[in-house]
């Protein structure tokens, strides 16, 4: 893989002249010594009439629980907004959303240990979440974050 160098001068411009530090060199080229990350994204709906139970447990249980599963390092819970993207071509059907930030060099055993703490102690599961229409992806960074102070630039004409 190509080592990648961002130009701090040109506010995120690909630029060899201007090389950054060794660390986010081996971000790009994959090395054993950053552990990858990933974001967990838990797509969930409560069951009908269960809304207030299925919050309380999510935000005072689960997201703890899971966060204690080794290779978590952060979490975040969002609410679908009524106002959506007009360019949507499908209708989103899940209400809720939970971002788990992992950094492990073993993202199976990360997912396995989830699957082998659920409905346990250390994890404990209740009927207020609609487990059939559960979706959870994973998806691995392949960037560092961008923030826009960093890149912005006058609008195109």
């Amino acid at each position: 893989m190509p080592v990648l160098y961002l130009s701090a001068p040109a506010r995120g411009i690909v630029d060899a002249r201007h090389p950054l530090p060794d660390a986010f060199n081996r971000y790009f080229e994959g090395s054993a010594a950053v552990p990858k990350k990933y974001t967990f994204l838990a797509f969930t709906n409560p069951v009908e009439g269960k809304e207030d139970e299925f919050n309380q447990w999510y935000d005072e249980h689960h997201v703890i629980d899971v966060l204690n599963v080794p290779g978590h390092v952060s979490a975040r819970r969002f609410r679908l907004s009524p106002t959506q993207f007009q360019f949507n071509t499908v209708t989103p059907t899940h209400r809720y959303l939970a971002l788990y930030d992992i950094e492990t060099d073993d993202i199976q055993g990360t997912l396995q240990e989830i699957v082998n703490r659920a409905g346990g102690a250390d994890m404990v599961m209740i009927d207020a979440i609609d487990m059939s229409t559960l979706s959870a992806p994973v998806y691995e960074e392949i960037t560092p974050t961008i923030l826009a102070k960093d890149v912005l630039r006058p609008r195109r004409a």
